[in-house]
């Protein structure tokens, strides 16, 4: 629900605006007593942001031709322009309506101030006595164009013309959606028909002074939306006849209420509350509150923001502790029940256990067994200086190329000469070793038996040499030298690669690692 003062020129009137309508809670008179009376109606209230919606006869308009420009240039360039045009005044605005086609393509900038500052000012001065935040100064004629929305039109040139508080006619020219013109012409209470007798004079008298100021185009048609109540509306559809160039869309205020949004609205012909229902449902920007009109206004929304932040903080601090009791609950609870079942499966292992018979047979098993299963654990081999060990090695000789690595685990370093009582006993001493087995080739071969021991050799030395290495042999060469080999081979030409293949067993001392 928002909070609006309706500034006229004889009344100041506080509307409670909502989503679907606005009513006036009290019309106040533009003097000492009725400010009076403002004032203690401000302070029962809640303190809240108010909007002001001025609707003023000295409001004047000008559209003016500036250049083109852009960002801060732009703002500059319009703000020393409405200095110059309005210089008595502080409430001043301009927006960009156009831009011409042709030529330098300057920018049309409509410019509007509330030229006497008077009567905007003591209201100012009793909102900032009472510490009122003020969310704008917002004008009557600039927002008409949101009304005109929902207007049956044909045309892009219409007049609004709407009755206002204190006796007002206001007329509001709108060109494709933007308004660049209002006038407030004064109106006493008459009959419907007197009413039609006015709107046909003023409907003439304003398309004169338009077709002046050369807003409407030549040739055009301008259409007059007059809003009012159902006899009026009846009346001027009986009197009312369109001419060259004018014609007349009379519309009753209740219905284009509801076109708007606003519900139960009356069938009545002062459209205040329609207007201020507009202010409050559509993105009005301010049109002539300054910064310091405003600094209340965000300090009111800093410290709601910072209440705002605290209240989620409290939230949040409130939720997240709720959700640890009632983990905890639960995980108390969870913790009964694995207690009351822990001491289930003890009672039922106990009785398990008293029916089991228990024999020295049995007890000893168990002790080899636990003992075979350290020793398994404490035996795990590290593997990685095998494989380093081997690699090196045939990195040393890039013309020897590795086919097959096989390699196994012995409690022996020779097998097959120690009885099965000694075995078994370096089995529990730990002292083993990794036997590999390695068959590999000369990637080149020349077909010199020399030059390919040599190189086997330069392998097998470099491998006894290095730490852990017990033995290293060669358990078949590329020519078997050996005594009880039997003689095998092929006479061919050139070289033969599969004469040049050979064999090693290397024995490491095991490096023994963790599980």
């Amino acid at each position: 629900m928002s909070r609006i003062l309706y500034l006229a020129d004889k009344s100041v009137t506080l509307f409670h605006a909502g989503r679907h309508g606005a009513a006036a809670i009290q019309r106040f008179p533009r003097n000492e007593n009725g400010f009076t009376q403002l004032r203690a109606v401000l302070t029962g209230l809640e303190m809240r942001p108010v909007l002001l919606l001025v609707d003023l006869i000295e409001e004047e308009f000008r559209e003016e031709l500036l250049p083109h420009a852009w960002g801060q240039d732009r703002v500059r360039l319009q703000g020393r322009h409405a200095n110059k045009l309005f210089r008595t005044t502080p409430f001043r605005y301009s927006s960009i309506t156009g831009r011409l086609k042709d030529g330098r393509r300057d920018d049309r900038v409509l410019f509007s101030a509330l030229t006497n500052r008077d009567n905007v000012e003591p209201l100012l001065e009793l909102l900032d006595e009472l510490a009122v935040p003020l969310s704008g100064i917002y004008s009557l004629p600039l927002i008409t164009h949101h009304l005109a929305r929902h207007l049956p039109t044909g045309s892009n040139n219409i007049l609004v013309i709407t009755e206002q508080p204190d006796d007002g006619l206001r007329e509001t020219y709108i060109r494709d959606h933007r308004v660049l013109f209002s006038r407030l012409a004064p109106i006493s209470d008459s009959s419907p028909d007197d009413y039609c007798k006015i709107i046909l004079a003023e409907a003439h008298k304003t398309q004169r002074y338009l077709n002046t100021l050369r807003l409407i185009p030549y040739g055009a048609e301008l259409e007059i939306h007059a809003l009012t109540d159902q006899a009026r509306v009846d009346a001027l559809r009986r009197t009312c006849a369109d001419e060259p160039g004018i014609s007349y869309h009379p519309a009753s205020l209740s219905r284009v209420a509801r076109t708007a949004g606003f519900r139960n609205h009356p069938d009545a012909r002062i459209s205040d509350a329609l207007f201020t229902h507009l202010l409050n449902t559509q993105r009005v920007p301010n049109h002539y509150a300054g910064a310091r009109h405003l600094k209340r206004r965000n300090t009111w929304h800093a410290q709601n923001a910072l209440r705002a932040a605290m209240w989620l903080v409290a939230v949040g601090a409130a939720t997240y502790s709720s959700i640890n009791v009632v983990d905890g609950m639960a995980m108390s609870d969870e913790a009964q029940k694995v207690s009351r079942a822990t001491e289930q499966v003890n009672t039922r292992y106990q009785q398990a256990a008293r029916q089991l018979p228990v024999t020295a047979e049995d007890a000893r098993a168990m002790r080899e067994a636990i003992a075979m299963a350290d020793t398994l654990e404490a035996r795990h081999p590290d593997l990685e200086g095998l494989f380093s060990l081997v690699g090196a090695a045939f990195e040393r000789q890039p013309n020897l190329q590795l086919k097959r690595f096989d390699w196994h685990a012995s409690p022996d370093l020779e097998p097959g000469r120690e009885s099965a009582e000694a075995t078994a006993a370096r089995v529990r001493s730990m002292d083993n070793y990794l036997v590999s087995h390695i068959r590999g080739q000369l990637k080149r071969f020349t077909g010199s038996y020399l030059e390919a021991h040599s190189e086997i050799e330069a392998l097998v030395d470099w491998l006894r040499d290095q730490p852990g290495v017990r033995s290293v042999t060669v358990t078949r060469r590329p020519l078997n030298t050996r005594a009880d080999a039997s003689i095998q081979g092929a006479i061919r030409g050139g070289s033969d690669k599969n004469q040049a293949e050979f064999e090693l067993r290397v024995v490491m001392e095991i490096a023994h690692g963790t599980v």
